[in-house]
């Protein structure tokens, strides 16, 4: 299991400098219309992970502007960490 979560985490890892290098970097024209929506898909979706959480918890169901994205669930670690990165680099571009 632990091994799981150092995997995780390298692959986000991985995925910001990825996506700061080469949507964000220096000299660069602010991303496309759809590469923006696609990054702010990833900063609304919620990991199957805490969907199951909340089956298990009881709570009450998420609501419909949330996305389930594969890519979260299997690599890119849905931690509000990741997803605040993606944000301030959206807010910078802007």
């Amino acid at each position: 299991m632990q091994e799981h979560c150092q995997y995780k985490q390298r692959c986000s890892t991985f995925f910001m400098d990825l996506v700061s290098q080469l949507c964000f970097g220096d000299d660069m024209t602010p991303p496309e219309e759809a590469i923006i929506r696609r990054l702010m898909g990833y900063i609304t979706c919620k990991s199957k992970v805490a969907e199951r959480l909340q089956k298990l918890k009881g709570a009450a169901a998420v609501p419909d502007v949330q996305k389930t994205k594969k890519m979260f669930d299997e690599a890119i670690d849905a931690t509000p960490v990741v997803r605040s990165f993606l944000l301030q680099l959206l807010l910078k571009s802007e």
